[in-house]
């Protein structure tokens, strides 16, 4: 079984995925028969490299958003404490210049 292979799964199966619809015969009118000669693999290939950059990309999002996380708790507990988040008077209104 290769690498993007399920047991118990066909071809059709994969035809969820949404990578496939640049093989199919005319999706736009209904044909969803793949075109001739394509394989499992020519539309599952994109699927593989979308969900390594999807991976890579998430992966540096969750290193900005733990800085920034870690960033914003510091801000907060060194102007309060750890609980001042809590206290509804180290708040301000929100101005809205349009008002």
């Amino acid at each position: 079984m290769g690498r993007w292979e399920v047991a118990g799964s066909s071809s059709a199966d994969w035809l969820s995925v949404g990578y496939f619809r640049a093989f199919q015969t005319d999706p736009a009118h209904g044909d969803d028969t793949l075109r001739p000669g394509i394989t499992t693999r020519d539309f599952l290939e994109p699927y593989r490299l979308d969900e390594e950059l999807r991976t890579l990309v998430l992966r540096g999002t969750a290193t900005v958003e733990l800085v920034t996380r870690s960033r914003f708790a510091y801000l907060i507990a060194s102007n309060g404490g750890a609980y001042s988040y809590l206290d509804m008077d180290a708040y301000q209104p929100a101005r809205n210049s349009k008002v």
